[in-house]
């Protein structure tokens, strides 16, 4: 056979790689999970399925965690519930972090009690949170199509200060979901909501988050706008739509114990509770630090 070498009884071989030169080096996304436990401890991270050795990989984790880390915020996410009049985001958490327990006992009556508000832990655009924004989104042309007020709402989503936030694709899908949901799917669609999502930024000259913030949510930059970073200390995530339902999320910083901030909040559908919330957004965006520095920074694509 023509190209082919045979050596006594062995099989027949067609190539013989001797030496192996690198040509070429690409990066490889790797996701990593961050857990605890029953009693609200830290679990150690897995090792990586598709790694022989995950130990480098491990120890350069470490060392950007610890880079990104902040201090402890207990007392300044105390702050921001009081200002929300949250008496009961509270009554999940234990000396460690959150009481799985509570949280399961809290989550059950929320779902039995319209009026109660739906706690929950991790990211906001985690699976089984956001599952609960998709369902309020899906109804929301019925509810406008039955309503005698057509005008639109506003939509606004404050992201915190926090190095650990949006460090997934789950977030991008989230934004398009947002952006897909504000019109109505009729052959003259009507606008229901104007979405604008408020990235944080130390100023107007902070270039380097500015390109950070726009090679990473390329796809809805219609929606992004910049943000002076200090809303309610920096730890606070918000979403808001008039008058429909609110979300916040305290990013609880406790570098002593866990490696990364612990995302934990509610979602409500009360009133008077959205109009606070709205209320308290609101008044930051319009705000200014001082004379000549707006917090609201305008649109980040022209930044």
């Amino acid at each position: 056979m023509k190209g082919v070498r045979t050596e006594g009884s062995e099989r027949p071989s067609i190539y013989t790689i001797d030496s192996v030169s690198k040509l070429t080096q690409d990066p490889m996304r790797l996701t990593t999970y961050f857990a605890i436990d029953q009693e609200g401890k830290a679990i150690e991270r897995e090792d990586f399925d598709n790694l022989d050795d995950s130990s480098e990989v491990h120890e350069a984790i470490t060392i950007a965690l610890n880079q990104s880390q902040k201090g402890q915020n207990i007392q300044e996410i105390g702050l921001a519930m009081k200002s929300f009049g949250d008496t009961w985001t509270k009554d999940i958490f234990n000396s460690n972090s959150i009481d799985i327990e509570a949280l399961g006992h809290r989550y059950a009556e929320a779902l039995l009690d319209d009026k109660k508000e739906i706690p929950f832990v991790g990211p906001i655009y985690a699976g089984n949170n956001w599952e609960h924004i998709r369902k309020i989104l899906k109804g929301l042309p019925t509810s406008f199509m039955k309503s005698k007020e057509k005008a639109a709402k506003q939509l606004t989503w404050i992201a915190p200060s926090d190095a650990f936030w949006g460090k997934s694709k789950k977030l991008e899908f989230c934004f398009n979901e947002i952006e897909q949901a504000q019109l109505t799917q009729e052959k003259n669609p009507q606008r229901i909501y104007t979405p604008s999502i408020f990235l944080p930024l130390t100023d107007i000259t902070d270039r380097r988050t500015i390109g950070a913030w726009k090679n990473e949510f390329r796809k809805g930059s219609n929606n992004l706008h910049g943000l002076i970073e200090g809303f309610l200390g920096g730890s606070v995530e918000v979403i808001v739509l008039e008058g429909t339902f609110a979300v916040v999320c305290y990013h609880v910083s406790r570098p002593e114990t866990h490696p990364v901030s612990i995302p934990v909040g509610f979602i409500t559908t009360d009133l008077k509770l959205i109009n606070t919330i709205s209320y308290i957004a609101q008044d930051y965006i319009g705000g200014a630090s001082s004379f000549n520095k707006k917090h609201n920074l305008g649109l980040l694509e022209k930044l």
